[in-house]
């Protein structure tokens, strides 16, 4: 998962834009750790470069490039997030959906 994410750095990076330091340092770590702001900023990259007019890519090609990072993320949630209650998690689940949605807006130029 690791080497794959590593091998797929350069799309995340371009899905990121210009914030692409911590994501090299997340993948570079000895316990790599995916943030929540750095997966809400490469997804919302992604779902905008899918979505985008011209874009010849099928969805499925996006999904695939994002599964590593996603795990990598996933994994990171859990650890941080494994002795909480499961309310509080469910609260942290929704935090991460409403910064998704905040970095998808801001990155198309768009407000709520």
């Amino acid at each position: 998962m690791r080497v794959e994410a590593v091998r797929l750095a350069p799309a995340y990076r371009a899905w990121l834009g210009g914030e692409a330091a911590d994501l090299t340092a997340a993948l570079e770590a000895a316990a790599p750790r995916v943030s929540s702001d750095m997966w809400a900023g490469v997804l919302a990259g992604a779902v905008l470069a899918a979505v985008s007019p011209g874009c010849r890519e099928p969805s499925h090609a996006f999904a695939e490039r994002l599964a590593p990072l996603y795990m990598m993320r996933a994994i990171t949630f859990w650890i941080e997030n494994r002795r909480r209650d499961p309310r509080d998690v469910e609260a942290e689940v929704l935090a991460q959906a409403r910064l998704f949605r905040r970095t998808l807006l801001a990155r198309a130029g768009l407000t709520a």
